[in-house]
């Protein structure tokens, strides 16, 4: 079955592509109906977004890229923070997620993205590039507003270009993506 994998900014998504979405993320993530029944991202609306087509037009799989700015040390770095990486389960195991993520990978290097970053797996997302870090982490927690900092054990990066991650404390400056 062929594939196709198109790029939208996320204010280009229209009613019909927002329903779609959203159908996608509550079959890929149920237990996060309470922000998926009414929008089509977790915690931050992310300004890009892959979406991969069968060859009827049906919706296989999605993943969204936030475009920030995190802190790592006295230092910016420009990253794409990947979010919402979503396979209909009908579509799984067919490598899509590889192929989209080498798109958004493409992109990043072209729009001077030092690194690409998510939570995830390394079984998973070792196969793109991404490896864990040892960096303790601050981030928002939602539900208190307060910053908090750990060793996340699920967060991965994967370099853009020839930056080597920085050691030390790395601030996302915002909630998990």
């Amino acid at each position: 079955m062929d594939f196709t994998i198109r790029y939208f900014r996320d204010d280009e998504i229209d009613e019909n592509l927002d329903l779609q979405l959203r159908a996608l993320l509550l079959e890929c993530f149920p237990h996060e109906a309470q922000y998926f029944n009414v929008k089509r991202y977790l915690h931050e609306n992310p300004q890009n977004r892959w979406l991969a087509f069968d060859e009827n037009g049906v919706l296989a799989a999605h993943v969204a890229a936030h475009e920030k700015i995190i802190g790592a040390g006295e230092a910016d770095l420009k990253v794409l923070g990947i979010a919402e990486v979503a396979v209909s389960p009908q579509f799984r195991g067919r490598g899509l997620v590889k192929a989209i993520l080498e798109q958004v990978h493409a992109w990043g290097k072209e729009h001077d993205f030092a690194f690409s970053t998510l939570g995830g797996r390394s079984e998973i997302y070792s196969s793109s590039g991404y490896v864990n870090t040892t960096n303790p982490v601050t981030v928002v927690n939602v539900s208190t507003g307060q910053n908090v900092t750990e060793k996340l054990t699920y967060f991965m990066v994967r370099p853009l270009n020839n930056q080597v991650w920085p050691e030390g404390e790395i601030d996302v400056r915002g909630p998990m993506f």
